[in-house]
């Protein structure tokens, strides 16, 4: 169990962009869950014909995910910032932890090409 500190996001308008397949997306679902938050999640393909809708392509220019829009806010794009809004501000002691677990996934998880 982590020692990190939570924080549940406020409003009624949670939506997770996502791709179920993606580790940094599976992370920050993962967290999302830790925060025992209602969020709405939207899964989206990331290849093939159908691949990323034009609405998705407008949230985050990049086409990656995860995404996290709150109460139609500007999204927050990219699993790290995600996961460190989540997490209280004042816990620095968390992001040594995360850039731990994001060079992980970008050494050994994350597809080539």
């Amino acid at each position: 169990m982590t020692s990190l500190e939570w924080n549940r996001p406020k409003g009624n308008s949670l939506k997770f962009i996502t791709n179920r397949k993606c580790p940094y997306a599976q992370r920050v679902w993962i967290a999302l869950e830790r925060t025992q938050a209602p969020y709405e999640m939207i899964e989206i393909p990331l290849y093939g014909p159908n691949g990323k809708p034009e609405w998705f392509k407008q949230l985050n220019s990049k086409g990656e995910v995860p995404v996290l829009v709150l109460n139609n806010a500007a999204p927050l794009c990219g699993s790290l910032k995600i996961v460190q809004h989540l997490t209280k501000e004042d816990d620095a002691s968390s992001l040594p932890k995360l850039k731990a677990i994001d060079d992980f996934i970008e050494k050994r998880l994350k597809p080539k090409g």
